[in-house]
């Protein structure tokens, strides 16, 4: 997934694409329950965003990312994240 990056409140509803007030909380969250046994999630996440909130908050909930794949663009780095429970 591509979750929205920045931590803002959206200023109108094309902004929640990338704007978010709890976005890596509520992700981390309810990424478990999503999970089947032995299953995993990519997360995509860039330099330019809270990715640090993101790593954060699914270490606060007993998972483990890795590095899958990462692009570095000049501007931004992204980072694939495989997500999974240890």
């Amino acid at each position: 997934c591509n979750p929205p990056y920045f931590r803002a409140e959206p200023r109108n509803d094309l902004e929640r694409a990338w704007r978010s007030t709890d976005m890596p909380e509520r992700l981390a969250a309810g990424l478990p329950a999503a999970l089947a046994a032995g299953g995993k999630a990519l997360v995509l996440l860039s330099t330019d965003g809270a990715w640090r909130d993101f790593l954060a908050a699914f270490a606060a909930n007993g998972l483990r990312a890795t590095p899958f794949a990462r692009r570095d663009l000049i501007s931004e780095v992204l980072t694939v994240y495989q997500v999974e429970r240890p």
